[in-house]
């Protein structure tokens, strides 16, 4: 994981390495007035070839991410596949929980004011409200370090 982090950063830190001196690579050319038509015309064509061509830095970043996403694809077809099954499971919970679910948000109009649920032995699920005594500070005087 670590390796994938270095190989960003390197990617990102030196773009102008990555591409290199384009002034080396460009070929002497014949004035404009030297050239014939034809000659102009090609010469206008590759350069707008080599305009539409990616750099070196979008087909390293191309070429990473597709990696990445091979990778990835099983782990994401399994993800896919979790998905399917659980469809049915949760349109079945939606359709039965959904209106209790919304009369109960309907009647709690702040979260804030109450304990996290507890579970008792026996299965009920209670909600506790918060007391004034609950937000007091510690009685120990003691400050908690965060």
């Amino acid at each position: 994981m670590i390796w994938i982090l270095i190989l960003c950063m390197a990617l990102t830190a030196s773009p102008a390495l990555a591409q290199g001196d384009s002034s080396r690579n460009v070929p002497a050319q014949n004035s404009p007035a030297q050239n014939s038509p034809a000659q102009n015309e090609q010469a206008q064509n590759e350069q707008a070839q080599n305009e539409q061509a990616p750099s070196l830095m979008e087909r390293g970043a191309q070429m990473f991410l597709e990696g990445l996403l091979q990778e990835m694809q099983p782990a994401l077809d399994d993800l896919q596949d979790l998905a399917d099954d659980m469809q049915p499971a949760l349109r079945g919970f939606v359709e039965h929980m959904g209106p209790a679910l919304r009369d109960l948000m309907d009647e709690v109009e702040d979260w804030s004011v109450y304990h996290p649920p507890e579970i008792l032995p026996n299965g009920d699920i209670i909600l506790r409200r918060r007391t004034p005594d609950d937000t007091l500070p510690d009685p120990d005087g003691e400050e908690v370090e965060i």
